[in-house]
């Protein structure tokens, strides 16, 4: 998915509970407030000179979470991470899932706390997300729509 493209760097720097990103010594020359923050900026140039991190083994990257089949704690499927909502280029504050429907028709989607998601290994290979929540109560939840620019 595209949207994975923009997301894994936004993720990889969010400070959440679902990654842990860690940061090199800041330079020592003056920081500006996005530095200071730890976020994106919606800018036209960069605040400043790029700096790297090391991915850890706690860290998930957006192409770990969107697709993931989400279930519930009785391991029943209710659906799949469509997306992932970045608030301010800082933190992620919301996991879109995708629910209901059958092969992509009649989907909805619904946007859940990341502190109310756990994210789990399968198979040593894949993620899948659990939440404490049933298909009902998936599917008579409030709707997210994607904001149109």
């Amino acid at each position: 998915m595209i949207r994975t493209a923009y997301f894994t760097a936004a993720v990889l720097l969010a400070s959440t509970s679902l990654t842990l990103a860690q940061t090199s010594p800041a330079p020592a020359a003056a920081t500006t407030s996005a530095e200071q923050t730890g976020g994106l900026s919606m800018a036209d140039k960069a605040p400043a000179p790029a700096r790297f991190i090391t991915m850890t083994p706690g860290n998930l990257t957006t192409d770990d979470l969107i697709g993931a089949k989400v279930t519930n704690n009785q391991n029943e499927t209710l659906g799949e991470v469509e997306d992932v909502l970045i608030d301010s280029g800082k933190t992620v504050s919301g996991v879109v899932l995708s629910v209901g429907g059958f092969l992509g028709m009649g989907e909805s989607y619904v946007l859940v706390d990341p502190s109310s998601v756990a994210v789990s290994r399968v198979d040593g290979e894949d993620y899948k997300v659990i939440v404490d929540a049933t298909k009902d109560a998936l599917k008579n939840a409030p709707k997210f729509t994607y904001p149109r620019d």
